[in-house]
């Protein structure tokens, strides 16, 4: 019998082997010194384990560990401190753009106000228009699908099996050309600087 291994250590130290695995080993562990020490040293690795007391964990554990990681509730002097951050920041950055500008204050904040009105109008508009290219390239697409598998199942009534793998290869072969195509078409211009 070859030297045992650690599975087979904890398994005999359990007494968990059925009783002719559990003859080999003894057998074994009177001829080989190694595999002796092995469970010896297991055995009291295993008694030091048992001697420890039983650990009871609160019901509550996992809750005051998960509050211990992400705080319910923000200090307020944490929130207050960043408030008059951002705060002295924008009234820095607006004193130095008052100074800079040689314009008056109110001039100032009226061209900020325009600019913010704005920037959230063509924001909106532009936000709009995409969501409305999106739905219809969404219908455009759904459809063209649908048309490919109703084209599929019109002609699978037609053509064999042999027919349809070879018009399935077929259209894949394109379909690769066609993409490796117009990816070296898009690329050309990424290697010129």
């Amino acid at each position: 019998m070859k030297c045992l291994q650690s599975e087979q250590i904890y398994l005999y130290l359990e007494k968990e082997l059925p009783g002719p695995e559990t003859a080999l080993i003894r057998e074994h562990l009177k001829e080989c010194p190694l595999c002796r020490k092995a469970v010896k040293e297991r055995r009291v690795f295993i008694k030091a384990a048992e001697s420890l007391p039983s650990l009871k964990v609160p019901q509550d554990f996992s809750r005051q560990v998960m509050e211990q990681i992400f705080p319910l509730k923000i200090p307020v002097r944490a929130s207050i401190l960043a408030v008059t951050a951002c705060f002295s920041v924008m009234l820095t950055a607006l004193f130095i753009l008052f100074l800079r500008s040689g314009q008056t204050l109110v001039n100032i904040l009226i061209n900020l106000n325009h600019s913010v009105w704005n920037f959230l109008k063509h924001t909106l508009v532009l936000s709009a228009k995409i969501s409305k290219l999106a739905v219809l390239l969404i219908k455009t697409i759904s459809q063209c699908i649908q048309q490919i598998f109703n084209g599929l199942a019109s002609l699978t009534s037609i053509l064999g099996p042999e027919l349809q793998i070879a018009l399935i290869i077929l259209s894949l072969a394109i379909f690769t050309i066609i993409f490796y195509g117009l990816k070296k078409k898009l690329s050309i211009g990424e290697h010129y600087e």
